[in-house]
């Protein structure tokens, strides 16, 4: 409907917005249904919860067949303009320090929030680490014969972006829960929420997406 009576004026579409932070709402789901209590939940990155309690990996497969589907719908159209499958929460995800552990602890962190959104969309696949971690705790990606193909063959015509801070990540075994790895980024007193302003991690993220994607329109 949106496309029949706004394509041949809208030039840009967008499919999803921040995909992710829907995700992350599921968190907050399952605090509400459980308990009376009304407790701030760390969503850098999702916490296991947000990916093992319904709809969590599922709502991410299914997420991007959406986008998928929609941009099949528009192409049919033969319409003027262009569309993105998302306008994605763009985190770069830093190792707070040099150690190995630190490092491996940032790349699962970029896998949680960046790479699982950036891969299927810009490569046609989900991230091997990712697909590891989630099935270590228990979650499946309900990936189904042809799923992978909608995504690959519906490349969207460019990425949108949405960015308000990059996090550094330790190691942490304690954290179960988080995947062992725990944010040590300080809150930021101007913007607690969103953390610290820093366009020079939005112009990495930037060049980071152009180096390992191929450059694709932003």
């Amino acid at each position: 409907v949106v496309f029949d009576s706004l394509g041949s004026d809208v030039k840009l579409f967008l499919a999803l917005n921040e995909p992710s932070t829907d995700l992350g709402f599921t968190v907050y789901a399952k605090q509400f249904r459980e308990t009376p209590r009304r407790e701030p939940v760390p969503l850098t990155p999702l916490p296991r919860a947000a990916f093992t309690w319904f709809p969590g990996a599922r709502m991410v497969h299914h997420q991007h067949l959406a986008a998928a589907a929609a941009i099949e719908e528009y192409r049919k159209r033969n319409l003027p303009g262009r569309i993105a499958a998302v306008a994605m929460l763009l985190i770069p995800a830093l190792p707070s320090s040099d150690s190995e552990a630190d490092a491996r602890a940032a790349w699962l962190a970029d896998g949680l929030m960046n790479r699982i959104y950036l891969d299927p969309m810009l490569r046609g696949t989900y991230p091997a680490d990712v697909v590891a971690a989630l099935r270590s705790a228990g979650s499946e990606l309900p990936v189904e014969p042809g799923d992978m193909e909608l995504i690959a063959r519906n490349r969207a015509d460019y990425l949108g972006v949405n960015f308000y801070s990059g996090f550094s990540f330790a190691a942490d075994p304690g954290a179960a829960d988080n995947w062992g790895l725990r944010m040590t980024t300080p809150a930021s007193p101007a913007d607690p929420y969103n953390g610290p302003v820093r366009p020079d991690l939005f112009a990495a993220g930037l060049l980071r997406v152009k180096a390992d994607y191929g450059s694709p329109p932003m």
